[in-house]
């Protein structure tokens, strides 16, 4: 009878260890609503770069004019999203864009047809991708839905399959909404997915230009950023075929050459300087370098002087 009963021990032991395997419900994915019932002053989870929309009585969001996009907070991270956006696009002719991360977005223009993808997350830096589908009636509310799964993402205009293609799977840096050239008026924005629980402060400018916080390792550099301070005026950062980083600058107080300094890691930390070149007089700043098909260097750069042409007769 003792072995049935230390049997029947590990049989219920082993049952106990399945269940507590189960998944929990913090692994499911969240929901959360940005914008919605601006009617009823409904508090925005948004941040204004320039100044703010204007919540309007029929309730959406008004925005107009370049510098003045609406961005959502926090973004969704990494892994699989949906987003969807009601909205209107009242002036004719006009481009507004929805966009993802620093330099994506998708344009938008009222009263035509198809759209234009461009940056990173759609795989479209180096070229736009241009789609086609149903003309965005100018004024007229339009369902907008983006949904990252995995590697791929699909976009949806009133239901209808516009885009599916590659993308990026990381965490969004920024997800907003840009009149660009045009107005918006946005009814409701709601995204289901990741999202970080360590949502950023705004940044202190309202305005222009923002100075983000430098990356500490290279994988964390997703958009243009600071390489390194340059050692002197107008000096020029190259990219070598082996990825290697090299900033070629003035050498002051001499300037008598040409100075280089170089970065195996992505521009997080560089080498002394050194002499690359002597110069046949005087450099006056402006330096360009860049790298030609063969791995070759070429250089152009102002001498200093006494002429009839160039910066006010001197160079």
């Amino acid at each position: 009878m003792k072995p049935l009963i230390i049997i029947s021990l590990i049989v219920i032991s082993i049952a106990r260890f399945s269940l507590s395997a189960e998944p929990t419900a913090a692994n499911d994915p969240e929901e959360i609503t940005y914008v919605a019932n601006v009617e009823n002053l409904t508090d925005q989870k948004v941040h204004f770069t320039g100044r703010e929309w204007i919540p309007n009585e029929d309730g959406y969001l008004l925005g107009r004019g370049r510098g003045h996009q609406v961005t959502m907070v926090p973004p969704p991270a990494a892994g699989d999203f949906r987003v969807d956006l009601e909205m209107s696009l009242p002036s004719g002719g006009k481009k507004s864009s929805v966009t993802f991360g620093y330099d994506g977005r998708m344009i938008l223009v009222s009263g035509e047809s198809g759209m234009v993808l461009e940056g990173r997350f759609f795989h479209a830096a180096d070229r736009p991708i241009e789609t086609t589908g149903p003309v965005v009636p100018a004024g007229q509310q339009i369902s907008l839905t983006v949904e990252r799964t995995g590697e791929k993402v699909l976009i949806q205009i009133n239901g209808r399959e516009i885009y599916s293609g590659p993308c990026e799977p990381g965490t969004l840096a920024l997800l907003g909404v840009d009149p660009m050239e045009g107005v918006v008026r946005l009814t409701t924005v709601s995204a289901r997915g990741s999202f970080s629980k360590e949502a950023k402060e705004p940044f202190d400018n309202p305005f222009g230009m923002q100075r983000r916080i430098a990356p500490t390792v290279l994988h964390e550099i997703d958009a243009p950023a600071i390489v390194h301070p340059g050692p002197t005026n107008e000096c020029s950062v190259v990219t070598r075929r082996d990825g290697t980083l090299e900033i070629y600058f003035a050498t002051k107080p001499s300037s008598d050459s040409i100075s280089v300094i170089r970065s195996k890691d992505g521009g997080l930390t560089w080498s002394e300087p050194i002499v690359a070149f002597p110069i046949p007089g005087k450099i006056y700043y402006a330096v360009m370098v860049t790298e030609a098909a063969d791995g070759s260097l070429h250089s152009v750069f102002h001498i200093a002087g006494e002429g009839s042409g160039g910066y006010k007769g001197r160079l």
